[in-house]
């Protein structure tokens, strides 16, 4: 076996990669593609971006919950509003009656 490396030799070569971590380097730009070198660099970029988006999404929430309570105390400021309206026009009904009273009165009156 001309071209294998035996067992011993292949040992002292692992052992020398790790006494010299610029040749593991060197290795591994020979032996890897640039895409599977990219992939700690992508993954690292990934990770931020997901930080960032789950912070992001967390804002998000945050408002949402603000907003349904804006909502909640709009909808209880309408049903009072819508009270007040139902008031009003009672009144305004009594209002019209007694007019209407008035005026029957003063017609009577001038008759």
């Amino acid at each position: 076996m001309g071209t294998m490396i035996e067992d011993s030799e292949f040992h002292r070569w692992i052992e020398a990669l790790h006494r010299h971590p610029e040749w593991r380097e060197e290795l591994r730009r020979l032996v890897l593609t640039t895409e599977v070198l990219e992939l700690p660099a992508l993954l690292r970029e990934t990770a931020a971006i997901v930080r960032d988006l789950a912070e992001a999404q967390k804002r998000n929430e945050a408002r949402i919950e603000e907003l349904a309570e804006l909502h909640k105390r709009n909808e209880a400021r309408i049903e009072e509003l819508a009270e007040l309206h139902k008031r009003s026009e009672a009144r305004i009904d009594r209002l019209e009656a007694a007019i209407a009273e008035l005026a029957e009165a003063q017609r009577r009156t001038e008759e």
